[in-house]
């Protein structure tokens, strides 16, 4: 045999081999990757659940799961480097995922969603610093100003995938909550308030049925273990900040169609789950102001400046001050209590 026709038959064996897919022992290894990476993620150490699951794809880039896991644990870690790497992965888990397609779809509607909000946010304050600069030369903000427009539509087109997607898992998956309180996000920023309303009000409807469970499991059942209970525990306050954070969201929709009492009893239920909230307590507080309900706006506002940490200084802090002090002025031209 000539020295090089060995050549093409070496490579011929390498590429059967390559073709043949992951050893029982490479299998048995990637599985390993993908257990420890799930349980990684299920403690939310997401660096290390990405790390597992990077390790696993190493060995077989091919493996769907260890492609949702590890985009998943990118999206979680938060920052915009993650999330535009983790694109790839969910999106290759959504074109080759068989089970349980509705959580790659579900995942794939995240990324959309939280690349949107980061670049909308972006935007937002590179407009903050245009309006700061108004003696700049006018075509150049005129560029800036187009610039910006472009990249917002960009970002809006983000959000129509990700509500096509969740709309996908919903359809498949039935009513879960992470994919209507994500439905109800992507809503309120495309703008479809109605759409966002209903998906909101039945993923709070699901928490408060959860909270009911919980809460009468731990006052009835006397057979729970100090970890059982603790656990249980855990998740009763994650449900509380989660139906906040959704409130929260609902509260705004409200706002924006102009619905100011039904905006108040959001700010209310949500002090009700946690009253240390000085946040809300401010936002209470305007929205009653504008009801006139000027003694009990009076008392939010008082409570929001005793527990708030934000500086003197800072608009809300004299916002609220300016208006106990009219209240005050009311009272004594009245010579005593101001109605409402």
């Amino acid at each position: 045999m000539r020295p090089g026709a060995a050549v093409p038959v070496l490579l011929a064996a390498l590429a059967a081999a390559c073709a043949s897919g992951p050893s029982e022992n490479e299998i048995a290894t990637r599985d390993q990757f993908l257990q420890r990476a799930v349980q990684y993620y299920g403690v939310a150490r997401y660096p290390q659940a990405e790390q597992q699951a990077l390790m696993g794809l190493a060995i077989d880039d091919e493996d769907a799961q260890l492609h949702l896991i590890a985009g998943r644990a990118m999206l979680m870690q938060g920052t915009l480097d993650k999330v535009v790497q983790a694109e790839p992965h969910l999106q290759y888990a959504y074109d080759h995922l068989e089970e349980r397609s509705h959580q790659a779809a579900y995942s794939l509607a995240e990324f959309h969603y939280r690349y949107a909000s980061l670049l909308l946010q972006h935007l937002a304050r590179e407009e903050e610093l245009l309006d700061d600069t108004p003696d700049a030369d006018a075509d150049y903000l005129a560029q800036r100003r187009a610039d910006i427009a472009e990249r917002r539509e960009r970002a809006m087109e983000h959000l129509r995938r990700a509500d096509a997607l969740v709309d996908e898992a919903l359809t498949e998956a039935g009513d879960a909550l992470y994919y209507l309180q994500l439905k109800g996000q992507v809503a309120s920023l495309l703008g479809h308030d109605d759409e966002a309303r209903a998906a909101l009000t039945q993923a709070i409807g699901i928490l408060e049925e959860s909270r009911r469970f919980k809460n009468r499991t731990l006052a009835t059942q006397t057979n729970l273990t100090v970890e059982q209970e603790e656990q249980l525990r855990r998740s009763l306050r994650s449900d509380i900040r989660r139906e906040i954070a959704l409130r929260g969201v609902l509260a705004a929709l409200y706002k924006k169609a102009g619905d100011l009492e039904a905006e108040e009893t959001e700010y209310t239920r949500m002090l009700q789950l946690d009253p240390d909230q000085p946040a809300v307590l401010y936002s209470r507080g305007m929205v009653r102001w504008e009801r006139g309900r000027r003694a009990e706006a009076a008392d939010d506002l008082r409570m929001f400046l005793r527990r708030t940490d934000l500086p003197p200084e800072d608009e809300r802090v004299r916002r609220a001050l300016d208006l106990i002090a009219e209240y005050e002025r009311l009272i004594g031209a009245e010579g005593g209590p101001a109605a409402g």
